[in-house]
């Protein structure tokens, strides 16, 4: 021991010597075991909180995996006599099964539509058939004596609002056509906000005359008043060329992301509105989703509406229309903003050929 506290031994009082050196010992002993102590109990804490971040995430991974009920995706394709396992939604479940397993789908299929097994033969993800109505394209044009091209797009919103309604147990929903592809997880865009409704933008304004949009937003513009007025539209007195429209650029109908209650408030109006106005020319389901967006019933529903556009959104309408050098090509299997912004998924026609596991070239 190199303690300078211990009294030489000749130092005089013997008795003295012994006494101090024997507290000088215990002191170290005590302090010895002092430290063995608090490393025991440091120990002990380390242990403690190794096993309760390996219980909080095994839990956290429970929960997450559980809580997969309550988001789902829904797609619709009535009027379908055959769904082949070679058809462009296999794409549509292909990415999901990549880049979002053990999600839950709700293919929603005509009472009379066969489906090969092949098409939703996949393992990493749920898909739910439900069928809904067994009116075939006969028994349409016959009821309604017109142009009923619209007519499959348009009561998918009637599905969306009865379902969602009879499902309680959902909380969060995305509404997408049979040719979008996911890269990530949607649902993040409602960590910020969950009572927003995230929607797309197409790329041309309303004064692109020849776009699908004008015509069939200004289907419904120039639908009778007396029709509107008796299913419980509100009149837009304006026309899609004025100065205050010409510019602006219109929804797509093709993606909608939300809480169920948001969803259910806007299937509930473009079902109702749809059905009661009959068939007619142009009617698609998308012009009515602008023409309710135009005279402000949208608004009206009492939730914000984030617009994403083409060239920075997270929802990405239509990319095939634009130039390739808006994309960075990532490794064939998705593609980002120029920006750096990594599109949560792609609607309306995409670059996604596939080839093994991989997306390229062109997909239509």
């Amino acid at each position: 021991m190199n303690d300078k506290r211990l009294i030489p031994k000749n130092n005089l009082n013997k008795k003295k010597i012994r006494l101090i050196n024997i507290i000088i010992i215990k002191e170290k002993i005590q302090k010895k075991k002092l430290k063995f102590f608090w490393k025991l109990i440091i120990i002990l804490l380390l242990y403690l909180i190794n096993s309760y971040c390996l219980f909080f995430i095994k839990n956290y991974k429970l929960r997450e995996i559980s809580s997969r009920n309550e988001f789902i995706f829904i797609l619709c394709m009535f009027g379908k006599d055959i769904l082949k396992s070679n058809d462009r939604m296999r794409k549509y479940f292909f990415t999901l099964n990549k880049f979002l397993p053990q999600s839950t789908i709700v293919l929603a299929i005509s009472e009379f539509t066969l489906i090969e097994p092949n098409l939703i033969k996949f393992k990493n993800i749920n898909i739910n058939i439900e069928r809904y109505g067994n009116e075939t394209i006969q028994d349409i044009i016959k009821k309604y004596k017109g142009d009923c091209h619209f007519y499959y797009n348009g009561i998918r919103f009637s599905f969306y609002k009865n379902y969602l309604k009879n499902h309680p147990e959902i909380k969060y929903v995305v509404l997408s056509d049979d040719d979008t592809l996911f890269f990530r997880d949607p649902f993040i865009l409602l960590d910020e906000d969950p009572n927003v409704v995230h929607m797309m933008e197409d790329i041309y304004p309303f004064s692109k005359t020849k776009d699908c949009n004008y015509i069939w937003t200004n289907a419904w513009v120039n639908l009778n008043n007396s029709i509107k007025l008796k299913c419980g539209f509100k009149l837009f007195n304006n026309t899609l060329l004025s100065n205050e429209i010409k510019n602006l650029v219109p929804l797509n109908s093709g993606m909608m992301i939300g809480s169920s209650k948001n969803i259910i408030k806007i299937s509930e109006l473009i079902s109702s509105r749809f059905i009661c106005s009959g068939m007619f020319p142009h009617n698609a389901e998308q012009g009515l989703l602008n023409y309710l967006d135009l005279s402000g019933e949208l608004k009206e529903l009492g939730f914000p509406i984030h617009r994403h556009n083409i060239f920075t959104g997270s929802l990405i309408s239509c990319p095939d229309l634009l130039p390739i050098e808006n994309y960075t090509q990532l490794s064939g299997t998705e593609g980002t903003h120029v920006g750096g912004n990594r599109p949560a998924a792609w609607s309306g026609g995409f670059r996604g050929r596939f080839v093994g596991e991989t997306l390229e070239g062109h997909a239509d």
